[in-house]
């Protein structure tokens, strides 16, 4: 996306089929995500870890071209200025995307050698690659930071060697994003099927309580993010947009928690589950050993608290993503009042404050109630209500300083011509 954002791929047959093998690599790599007691007994019997690791080594080595090609072999028009720009950013995209290449390359090999271990019957559990691939994901950003700092790419020097994003484009995917990762719950919710006769009433309440939650985490979200361009993290400075960059994937990563508890939580109303207590009928869920069977109670229990992990970490991560759009500094000065000499209490004790005690009471009463899941989905709408009206309160309590249609219109006008005088010389 930040590619798309940047450059324009020419409309040839190399560089369609270059799309097309990129697609490929990501089917490739969908097809072989399996459950964890398959991904982590490797063996000659079974290829999924070796093959998905392998698949994300070839996507980042198709990225990792696409960015030489610019830094090397550029042929697009433009001004000298804007293609030594593009030059210089895309060979240092290069180099942090070289350095995460060689952590997958490491969780490659090492399925590898799993796989093709022929004295190995696949027995024993082993995630090393998964967790190396963890790894690299998570310090990715941080090798990101780290190599444009140590190419000298920070402050006015950093406008000036680097190719500006179309922050439109980049606001306007990742709301795409979300609402394709909110999608999937709905999906999760849609799809549970043979619902047991003696437990349709919770059914359809489960179904209704998860439904209305993800419809207002729809709200909540573009409720808080930015919708122009000038407001957002990624036009405020480099370190709030890599910052909300980093934030954004755990943001989705807790949707998507959510979105399979809900899922799970459904399926306990369903025919095989209606026996609540028969021994034939017990399933392992995140059990140390793949064959261990959870009772009713204990199996609940750990989906209830899965539920509320995801959805505690949407409400986080939300509210961080918040800060990197305003700052620190003006989120303080926005706690008091115009005078500059009062707080808001008002405003600290129920915008503020009261997230706090949401997530806390979330997680005390994930412990400490019956894990029935219309009751834990209850739980879950009511906590996303709670969040829908304390950002009615902050528009209150917080109010932000107006600006009139004349002025939004204006500014578009300001960006348009900037964007045509680019185009014509300094953006490749």
């Amino acid at each position: 996306m930040l590619y798309d954002a940047r450059y324009e791929t020419p409309d040839d047959v190399v560089h369609r089929v270059f799309e097309i093998l990129q697609l490929c690599i990501l089917a490739m790599a969908t097809q072989h995500i399996r459950p964890v007691e398959v991904m982590a007994h490797g063996g000659p019997n079974n290829p999924e870890m070796f093959l998905f690791c392998l698949a994300n080594l070839l996507g980042g080595a198709i990225a990792l071209v696409s960015r030489l090609e610019i830094g090397f072999h550029w042929v697009g028009a433009g001004s000298e200025r804007g293609l030594n720009a593009a030059k210089v950013a895309s060979r240092t995209d290069a180099i942090h995307m070289f350095l995460s290449i060689i952590v997958t390359a490491v969780a490659t090999m090492y399925a590898a050698l799993v796989y093709f271990d022929v004295s190995s019957s696949g027995g024993d559990q082993d995630n090393v690659a998964i967790w190396i691939l963890l790894a690299g994901w998570l310090v990715r950003t941080i090798i990101m930071r780290y190599v444009y700092k140590l190419r000298g790419l920070g402050g006015e020097n950093h406008k000036k060697v680097s190719v500006p994003m179309n922050l439109e484009f980049v606001i306007h995917r990742y709301g795409e994003w979300t609402m394709l990762m909110l999608g999937e719950s709905i999906l999760s919710l849609v799809i549970v099927d043979d619902i047991s006769d003696a437990k349709d009433s919770e059914y359809y309440m489960t179904f209704y309580f998860g439904l209305v939650s993800v419809i207002l985490l729809q709200f909540v979200y573009f409720k808080s993010s930015p919708q122009h361009a000038e407001d957002h993290a990624m036009r405020r400075s480099s370190n709030a947009a890599f910052l909300y960059n980093f934030l954004i994937q755990f943001y989705s990563a807790s949707l998507i928690i959510v979105g399979v508890s809900y899922k799970m939580l459904l399926t306990e109303y369903t025919s095989k589950y209606a026996y609540e207590y028969e021994d034939d009928y017990k399933r392992g869920l995140g059990a140390d050993d793949g064959s261990k069977k959870l009772s009713t109670d204990e199996r609940r229990q750990r989906i209830a608290w899965f539920f509320c992990c995801g959805l505690i970490g949407t409400f986080l991560f939300l509210d961080m993503m918040n800060l990197t759009h305003t700052g620190l500094k003006a989120s303080y000065e926005k706690c008091h009042c115009p005078t500059g000499k009062t707080l808001r209490v008002k405003g600290l004790l129920f915008c503020v404050l009261s997230r706090i005690c949401i997530s806390v009471c979330v997680i005390i009463l994930s412990l400490q109630i019956y894990y029935d899941p219309k009751y834990i989905a209850l739980l879950g709408l009511v906590s996303v209500v709670l969040q829908v009206w304390i950002r009615f309160l902050g528009t209150i309590y917080f109010p932000s300083a107006t600006v009139s249609i004349n002025d939004h219109h204006h500014d578009h006008h300001k960006d348009a011509e900037i964007f045509h005088e680019n185009k014509k010389t300094d953006v490749p």
